[in-house]
């Protein structure tokens, strides 16, 4: 159940230390988003492994009548369980008042602890993403532009890492107790 880049810390980790390889001075351009991602690893402190989908977007999801399916399981592994929720948040989209929604109904009730992972795992999404292109890109792999979504990925990184909710959201963790966090996360594994 454990592929390489999976967990949100060591798999994103895996996944630059391949662009470092492939790329130094591209490498470069992500060092400032390695302290933040060691920044939120200590905030959110350490969970039990679920199981990841860890590519949650509205491409893998089909809606049928009766449930939603998630497809493309290609990078499952264990994890967080709040990455896939921050993870879907950023990829489609969601505004504060519909990401609140959706922890609300994940959680059963507005879990302010939770909220605030989730937001932060929407920066380690984009982190995620800009890091796949640049591997990506230098596999010849399908025809796209590569570069241009790296870049536009780190441009999202720096407008979500300067918000006001990315600021609370990490403080509110730094001061949490991070047995309360593992109870909450307890419920999702």
């Amino acid at each position: 159940m454990t592929g390489p880049i999976s967990d949100p810390y060591s798999g994103t980790a895996w996944i630059f230390n391949q662009v470092k390889a492939e790329a130094p001075a591209t490498a470069e351009t992500f060092a400032w988003t390695m302290d933040i991602l060691a920044r939120i690893q200590a905030a959110c402190g350490p969970y039990t492994p679920s199981l990841l989908h860890s590519d949650v977007s509205e491409g893998n999801v089909i809606i049928l009548p009766d449930r939603a399916v998630l497809i493309d399981w290609e990078y499952v592994g264990a994890g967080d369980p709040y990455y896939d929720v921050g993870d879907f948040a950023e990829k489609v989209k969601l505004s504060s008042s519909e990401e609140e929604a959706l922890l609300c109904a994940y959680d059963g009730v507005l879990v302010p602890t939770s909220l605030a992972m989730a937001r932060l795992y929407r920066f380690v999404s984009m982190l995620r993403e800009a890091l796949w292109s640049v591997r990506a890109g230098t596999t010849g792999f399908t025809e796209f532009d590569y570069v241009s979504y790296a870049r536009a990925c780190l441009a999202r990184m720096r407008e979500i890492a300067q918000s006001s909710e990315f600021a609370d959201s990490l403080h509110l963790l730094e001061s949490t107790n991070q047995g309360e966090m593992n109870d909450l996360r307890q419920r999702h594994s």
